[in-house]
């Protein structure tokens, strides 16, 4: 079966769906119906841009930082007929700018949130990949390797193992853990 991909069009839908929420109001008087003349779309609008927080932050978790400045430069001409036509309360302008600037930076820190953490995903893949590389290495050595981590934990290589088992009597008292995919072994107190 296959998939249906509704990425692309989640950003426009929301814009669109917190567009016409914000000129709701406006909507109901061009359209003349009385019924869904509620006074919550005819109050000052600041409640209803909250609801652009939210393509915003989703485009700074899907599209980094690029994406929530240019949904945020979106919203704000969203905002503009707004603020300059249709608003009869004081200085519609300047809460428009400060919303705009406080989702912006919302906005981009999400973004930057989700860069780092992709980052470390990357860097912690990498190390795993060094750490299996290492261990190859260590195992296919015939001399025997001992190394000891700054957790204390102490890597050995195969042939140690083998060595310390033949001597030590009751290994009982030794814990061991065995790595993915490697005959190394580690020890622990």
């Amino acid at each position: 079966m296959n998939k249906v991909h509704f990425k692309p069009f989640v950003m426009p839908l929301l814009l669109v769906f917190c567009a016409l929420f914000y000129y709701f109001g406006e909507l109901v008087n061009w359209a003349a119906w009385e019924a869904l003349r509620l006074q919550f779309f005819y109050g000052i609008h600041d409640v209803h841009r909250l609801l652009f927080l939210i393509p915003i932050v989703y485009a700074g978790y899907n599209a980094k930082v690029r994406g929530a400045v240019i949904v945020t430069l979106v919203s704000f001409m969203i905002f503009l007929p707004r603020a300059f036509f249709i608003s009869p309360y004081p200085d519609p302008l300047l809460r428009m700018v400060l919303f705009v600037i406080a989702a912006g930076v919302i906005g981009c820190l999400v973004g930057i949130i989700r860069n780092q953490s992709v980052r470390y995903q990357q860097l912690e893949a990498i190390i795993a990949s060094e750490r299996d590389k290492l261990l190859r290495i260590v195992d296919g050595m015939e001399d025997g390797i001992i190394i000891t981590g700054p957790d204390y934990r102490i890597l050995i290589s195969y042939i140690i193992f083998a060595f310390l088992r033949r001597i030590i009597a009751a290994p009982k008292r030794l814990v061991i853990r065995v790595f993915r995919c490697c005959p190394c072994r580690i020890f622990k107190k």
